[in-house]
C-alpha cells in the first residue's frame, strides 16, 4: 500500500462517488506524501484531516469494526474469491452487524440510563 497506489483508488472513488468534503487519514508514510496530498487537496479540492501522532483512540469505534468484520466472519469464513468476499461482508454489515450493535447499543443505553438515575444533571460537573 504505497503513496501512488492510495492516491489512485482515492481518485477512482472520488470519480464514482464524488469528492468528501474532508478526508481523514493516520499519519502513514502514503497518507502524509505529496503524493497523496496533491490528489486529496489540489486535484480534488478536499480538505485533508489527520490524526495527531500517538492518538490510535481517534480512529477506536471503526478500528473495532473491522476488528469485529475479521474475527466474526472473515478468519471464521475464508473466502474462495472475491465475489464471496463480498456477498459474505454484505450478510454481515446487512445482518450480523446489525444485530450486534443493536445488542451493543442497548446495552449502552441501558448503562446511560442507569447512571442518569444515580446522578442528576446538577451533580455532574
Amino acid at each position: 500500500m504505497d503513496a501512488t497506489w492510495c492516491a489512485n483508488v482515492f481518485r477512482e472513488t472520488v470519480r464514482r462517488y464524488g469528492a468528501p468534503e474532508i478526508l481523514n487519514t493516520d499519519q502513514g508514510s502514503q497518507f502524509t506524501s505529496e503524493v497523496f496530498t496533491r490528489a486529496v487537496t489540489q486535484e480534488a479540492g478536499v480538505k485533508l484531516s489527520m490524526d495527531g501522532k500517538g492518538r490510535a483512540i481517534d480512529n477506536v469505534f471503526i478500528e473495532r469494526l473491522w476488528r469485529s468484520l475479521k474475527y466474526e466472519y472473515l478468519y471464521l469464513n475464508p473466502p474462495a474469491d472475491g465475489l464471496e468476499l463480498y456477498k459474505g461482508q454484505k450478510h454481515w454489515f446487512n445482518e450480523c452487524f446489525c444485530i450486534s450493535f443493536a445488542v451493543f447499543f442497548k446495552k449502552y443505553a441501558l448503562l446511560v440510563h442507569s447512571f442518569c438515575l444515580i446522578f442528576s444533571p446538577s451533580t455532574i460537573q
